[in-house]
């Protein structure tokens, strides 16, 4: 394993502690399907648990153990762990039991612990991939695209990253991730749209080495979209980098296209306490538990942008807020979850995925109040996932990969939050395109 990767630095940023040398990737244990004994063995405090497709966060069925396979198939295709063959395996016409095996295996409707020495204190999930912050303080990655290796499809294991640290933040973007080092400055790696957050060449074999953003910021919270960028500043303050094709940096897409260096934006009279990023809107939760937003379209046509000044959105008392593609959800001080943008999704008749719009934030049916709520589901697909005080998690939207935590068969899709078939409790959860992962508490 080569030495950690030295984080290059700003004009005037700190000199940076080099973090522990970083364990060689393992491979990741799975358990087979009904294995209650293997997963209470797995799920120790600080083991992620994933549910939903397994494209991002387990490898390839062809790389699972013999006896899981076998398991599921002599489980009638259910197991226990996985749902019947989902319709977008479309490999699997039943004439095989080898097929019907490889289906289920590529889908697990219940949280399934990934084997892995690593202990994550968050972790963030994208559409190919997971990061998070590992109890050393290291950034740990597993999947495909990840933001070291943004154009390898294969499946990485969890793996340290050997970049210096240590880190005590973490956000991700499509292709990239940005983490808060122990000076407060945010340093970058992967690729954010057409930009190469990384000082050597890029491809397949890239190494990347990270940027720490330039302008000497110091931030208190970072939050990513899927090419930007938002961090609260210890005064209250925001600023955004990266994409600004709909205004979501908070300046006019006509004077600014694309910015690396952090922005401000332009509203003394707003103190954040947090954010979140869409894809091409930004907002952030203020003192008086209000909420500001900018950029951004006026409907789902996206024929007309809104403009990038802050403007104060709904009425509720927001706690926190959550967003993905062009969701955005939020938590009432009083513990009830709404989401505004696209608030739900569902296959037709003809088996093609359709979305549900909603302007106005549309309040989400709960049997439990929320402490914070996460957003998944890419393109026409949405799913949330919320965590209560004990740490038990609720999902709801599509759930044609088991993204919810139950059986697609027995739930196809809901607008009511239902509880994940778990006895696992979490401390920290993370949707991704068409799953959902947990950090067991």
């Amino acid at each position: 394993m080569p030495a950690p990767a030295a984080v290059v630095a700003a004009a005037g940023a700190s000199p940076l502690v080099p973090a522990p040398q970083p364990a060689p990737a393992e491979p990741v244990e799975l358990c087979a399907p009904g294995d209650t004994a293997c997963v209470q063995r797995l799920a120790t405090p600080g083991a992620v648990a994933c549910w939903g497709s397994r494209h991002a966060w387990g490898p390839a069925p062809a790389e699972q153990p013999a006896a899981a396979l076998a398991a599921s198939t002599a489980d009638d295709g259910y197991g226990g762990l996985a749902p019947a063959p989902s319709a977008s395996y479309p490999e699997d016409d039943g004439s095989s039991d080898a097929a019907t095996a490889a289906a289920v295996v590529a889908n697990a409707s219940v949280p399934t612990p990934l084997g892995s020495s690593l202990v994550f204190s968050t972790i963030s999930a994208e559409d190919n991939y997971v990061c998070g912050l590992t109890s050393r303080g290291t950034i740990a990655c597993f999947g495909s695209t990840t933001p070291m290796l943004p154009d390898d499809p294969n499946y990485l294991p969890p793996t340290e990253l050997p970049f210096e640290g240590p880190f005590t933040k973490l956000a991700t973007g499509a292709t990239f991730a940005c983490g808060l080092l122990a000076n407060f400055s945010a340093a970058c790696f992967g690729r954010m749209g057409d930009c190469q957050l990384w000082s050597g060449p890029g491809g397949s074999e890239a190494r990347p080495t990270p940027l720490v953003v330039g302008g000497g910021l110091q931030f208190v919270e970072l939050v990513a979209g899927s090419d930007h960028v938002c961090g609260v500043l210890f005064n209250g303050s925001a600023a955004c980098w990266g994409s600004n094709s709909a205004n979501q940096l908070g300046v006019d897409s006509a004077d600014v296209a694309t910015s690396l260096t952090p922005i401000a934006i332009a509203d003394p009279s707003l103190a954040f306490v947090s954010l979140a990023a869409a894809d091409t809107v930004s907002c952030g939760t203020l003192i008086n538990a209000s909420v500001a937003c900018w950029g951004g379209y006026t409907d789902a046509s996206q024929s007309e942008l809104l403009p990038p000044q802050p403007r104060i959105v709904g009425a509720d008392q927001i706690a926190s807020l959550a967003a993905r593609g062009s969701s955005m959800c939020g938590v009432t001080l009083q513990g009830q979850a709404g989401c505004a943008g696209v608030v739900g999704s569902y296959i037709d008749a003809q088996g093609y995925p359709e979305t549900v719009f909603s302007e106005q934030p549309t309040p989400v049916p709960s049997p439990a109040s929320f402490t914070t709520i996460t957003v998944g589901g890419s393109g026409f697909y949405f799913h949330a996932c919320g965590l209560t005080l004990e740490g038990a998690a609720l999902c709801w939207g599509l759930n044609n990969e088991g993204q919810l935590g139950v059986p697609p068969y027995e739930v196809a899709n809901s607008t009511a939050a239902v509880p994940v078939a778990t006895d696992i409790r979490f401390s920290v959860l993370s949707a991704g395109g068409d799953y959902t992962c947990g950090v067991v508490a």
